[in-house]
């Protein structure tokens, strides 16, 4: 429940930031909305990853029988049989790591629909441009806030 009230939480300040509707609260918006849809997408991957964690482990009790030099031709048969069912050590760490990771991920798994990737994607991106450079694209900012309205007089 904790983890729903977070993110509750977010949208009801981002609702009152957008409110206000200038530049600086738009931009805290945008970063809070961003962040919002990351840990929700981060939430849904661990639980794709929960999902397979039993093949993952006995893939990997078979990797290290088979470099202990143990097992054979069976451990061998059954890490060619694990291997397609798993997500490698190496791609889930850039899943954790990189948004446009978890984004493919999800939808490779049919856990978001294809459109969705370039677009969440490049919003990220501009996330980072008005987060870590100060860059602040008011074309893209608003219609990202508030689907296109208008911002009040003044705003900016």
């Amino acid at each position: 429940m904790k983890q729903l009230e977070l993110v509750i939480v977010q949208f009801e300040e981002v609702k009152k930031l957008i409110h206000v509707g200038r530049v600086p609260q738009l931009r805290l918006a945008f970063i809070l909305l961003d962040s919002a849809v990351e840990l929700i997408m981060h939430r849904k991957v661990q639980r794709e990853l929960d999902g397979e964690q039993w093949q993952f482990n006995y893939l990997e009790k078979y990797r290290r029988m088979e470099n202990s030099g143990s097992g054979g031709d069976w451990v061998r048969e059954q890490i060619a049989e694990l291997e397609p069912q798993v997500t490698s050590k190496r791609r889930r760490k850039k899943i954790n790591d990189v948004f446009g990771e978890k984004v493919k991920f999800l939808v490779e798994r049919d856990a978001l629909p294809t459109e969705v990737l370039p677009v969440m994607s490049r919003l990220h991106e501009y996330r980072n441009e008005t987060y870590h450079r100060d860059e602040h694209r008011v074309d893209v900012l608003l219609p990202a806030v508030l689907h296109g309205r208008r911002p009040p007089a003044g705003a900016g």
